[in-house]
Parts: structure tokens; C-alpha cells; sequence
């Protein structure tokens, strides 16, 4: 079975499509999005789709219907689609009615199975597919491969988005594929008929609702109110935020907290402050903050930051602990 990155997987809908592709990933989202809805888009023409095209669940655990689906020539059209969304809640025994068909799989038919997983989670009859079948991997969005895809989809939508302004998004809303997606949509409608998009339209449609506890967290920080610190971020944990993502922001602040130190000691100009500083809104805040730290201790709590990433990805430490400590550490060195 070959593997293919979404890239070449979208080139070759529209060249020459497969009988059988797996789709797999965490997200069942950028599985939707980036897997089912081109297959959709490229394969199943509207003029034809109510004849020659099936959406399954694989936690109705019908296998026999899908291969029927598979099995059943096209009407008016070269080849059927079948979709088979949910298939990690298919059953073993399921599985088995499957094998014949991932062995030999129809040519008049494109069957795809959604699978939201790792790969070393795919059942055994997935893996001994037939080489016509194809694996592809839509990977998690982190950082700049978040960031990239947001721009993409602008501009599958014929606007420009400016990297400030995905980074900002990002800010706001995490990299969580559904909410990026979400508040990308508010950005786009809200510029009309502008072919770009910046951080001022980000900051306009998406708000700071978010940003408020982390700016309250590193307000005390500043303030070396550790109890204060460790309240606000037990808030944002219990209001499921991901660790990895709060770090993100507290960089994001100490970033931001750093241009504004640089400007108290009179090495960046309020001109050069408010084109850098975002959100742009709240640079005197940004300024007040700056008012509790040296560069020296800022420098530092980028590496207590640093630590604290490289903890979570190899120990066993719970990860709030982590924040926490983290968080302490960054109150110690606030003057």
C-alpha cells in the first residue's frame, strides 16, 4: 500500500484516482476537510451524487453494506464514491467481511475509509490492502505547519492572508483545526471584498476574550503573586486548554513584554513599538507589564519557558504540574 502526503492525494483526485484510500489522522476534522470534502468535490459531480454516491458510519457496523456500495456499478457517471466516516469504530469481525475487498478492490468505485488514529492502530485486513489502495496521513497543525494552513485555505478562497494575521489567530484560538477554521471564516467575510487580510481584521472580528486570563496570568506574574498565578492558570486547565498551547501564549506574552521593556530603556520608538506590538490594542497594557521585568529576567523566563516545553515532551510529569513549576519559577524572577 503506498503512502501519499495530502498534497500529491489532492493532485491525484483529479488525475487518476485509486479504487481504495485510507484516510488517517487525529483530527476527525482536517479528515473532513481536507480528505472527504476534495474526494467529494473531485469524484462525485452534484448532477449524478444521489445515484452514485454513499456516506457510511463505520459504527453502524454494516460491512455488508459497504462492499454492496462498493459493488454496485455507477449510474451515468465512470465510477461510484463510497465514504466510510468513523471507520476506527468498526468491529474485528467487520474487518474480516472487509478483507476481500481491500484485497481486490472494484475499479468502478473510489472507496475511502476515515480513520482517526495512528497508523500502528489500523487493522490488520487496512494493512495487507491491495497496492492500488493508498494511506494518507493528515499530520496535527502545529505552529508554522497551523499557521500555513490557515493561509492555504484563504487562499482557496481568493484571499490573502498575512502571516502576522494567522499567527494571530493562532494566539487567539489554539491550534485547534475547527476553531481556526471557524474564526478564519469571520475574518474572511468580515473583509468583504478586500484581497487581503492582516492582523487588523483578525483583531477586529476575533476579540481578546481569550487572551484576557493569560493576561491576567502574566500581570501577576509581573506582580510575583505565584498564588494569584497558579489560581488564574488552574482556570485556563480546567477550562481545557492545552499545555502545550498555554505555553505558546505565555511566549507570546513574553515576547510582546519584552519589545515594550525595549522601549522603556528607550531602545525601540512608540512609532516602531505599535507596528510590532499585537494586539495592537493593548499595548499600554503590554507597557505596564514591562514595568515589573529587566531583559535580564525576561531573557531568563524564556528559558524557564524552554525547560518547561522540553518537560512535557520527554517526562512523565503531569503536565499542569509542569505549568505550574513553570509559572513559579517565572514569578521568582519577575522584580
Amino acid at each position: 500500500m503506498m503512502e501519499l502526503s495530502p498534497d500529491k492525494y489532492i493532485k491525484e483526485l483529479s488525475r487518476s484516482p485509486r479504487p481504495l484510500y485510507i484516510l488517517l489522522g487525529a483530527s476527525e476534522y482536517l479528515i473532513e476537510k481536507d480528505g472527504i470534502e476534495p474526494l467529494l468535490e473531485t469524484l462525485s459531480p452534484p448532477d449524478t451524487r444521489d445515484f452514485n454516491l454513499e456516506i457510511l458510519d463505520g459504527a453502524d457496523q454494516n460491512a455488508e453494506r459497504i462492499v454492496n456500495a462498493a459493488e454496485t456499478f455507477p449510474v451515468m457517471a465512470q465510477r461510484r464514491v463510497v465514504v466510510v466516516k468513523r471507520a476506527h469504530l468498526m468491529s474485528p469481525q467487520g474487518w474480516k467481511v472487509l478483507a476481500g475487498l481491500f484485497e481486490n478492490p472494484p475499479k468502478s468505485a473510489t472507496v475511502a475509509f476515515a480513520f482517526a488514529g495512528a497508523k500502528k492502530e489500523l487493522p490488520k485486513p487496512l494493512l495487507k490492502a491491495a497496492r492500488e489502495a493508498a494511506l494518507v496521513t493528515f499530520g496535527s497543525l502545529k505552529g508554522r505547519s497551523a499557521a500555513r494552513w490557515l493561509k492555504e485555505r484563504a487562499q482557496q478562497r481568493g484571499k490573502r492572508l498575512t502571516q502576522e494575521a494567522a499567527e494571530l489567530i493562532l494566539l487567539l484560538v489554539g491550534e485547534r483545526p475547527s476553531l481556526m477554521a471557524e474564526e478564519l471564516e469571520k475574518c474572511l467575510m468580515f473583509a468583504g471584498e478586500k484581497e487581503s487580510v492582516g492582523a487588523q481584521e483578525v483583531e477586529a472580528v476575533v476579540g481578546d476574550v481569550r487572551l484576557h486570563d493569560v493576561f491576567e496570568l502574566t500581570r501577576l506574574v509581573a506582580q510575583r503573586d505565584g498564588a494569584g498565578a497558579v489560581d488564574v492558570l488552574r482556570r485556563l486547565v480546567m477550562a481545557g486548554e492545552e499545555p502545550t498551547a498555554m505555553l505558546g501564549l505565555l511566549t507570546w506574552q513574553l515576547r510582546m513584554i519584552w519589545l515594550a521593556r525595549e522601549h522603556l530603556d528607550n531602545r525601540v520608538t512608540r512609532e516602531e513599538l505599535g507596528s510590532l506590538i499585537r494586539p495592537s490594542w493593548k499595548v499600554k497594557e503590554y507597557l505596564r507589564q514591562a514595568e515589573g521585568f529587566t531583559l535580564e529576567e525576561l531573557a531568563e523566563g524564556f528559558g524557564t519557558l524552554l525547560c518547561a516545553e522540553m518537560a512535557l515532551k520527554s517526562t512523565t510529569i503531569p503536565p499542569a504540574q509542569v505549568l505550574e513549576s513553570a509559572v513559579l519559577r517565572l514569578c521568582r524572577s519577575a522584580s
